[in-house]
């Protein structure tokens, strides 16, 4: 899931691909500018963690591919 650290209000779930330590790439219905600052939230795990957009492309029917850069690994704090 993706929100807005600024604005809890907005949550968006989304479809990941290329998952590793450092970042992801998921499938959102909502333009994102490069740099932009997201709080994403892995399903099941209870694990969050800030990122931000390194691009946007794109897609069919209205959706996009947005690549993130997790701002810090995902086992880095659970050690």
């Amino acid at each position: 899931m993706l929100s807005l650290p600024k604005k809890r209000s907005f949550h968006e779930r989304t479809f990941t691909e290329n998952v590793s330590s450092r970042g992801l790439r998921a499938i959102t219905k909502r333009l994102w500018q490069p740099g932009a600052e997201l709080l994403v939230t892995f399903a099941g795990e209870g694990i969050q963690r800030q990122a931000s957009v390194a691009y946007c492309q794109r897609l069919k029917r209205k959706r996009f591919a947005v690549g993130l850069k997790l701002l810090m690994r995902v086992w880095e704090a659970q050690v």
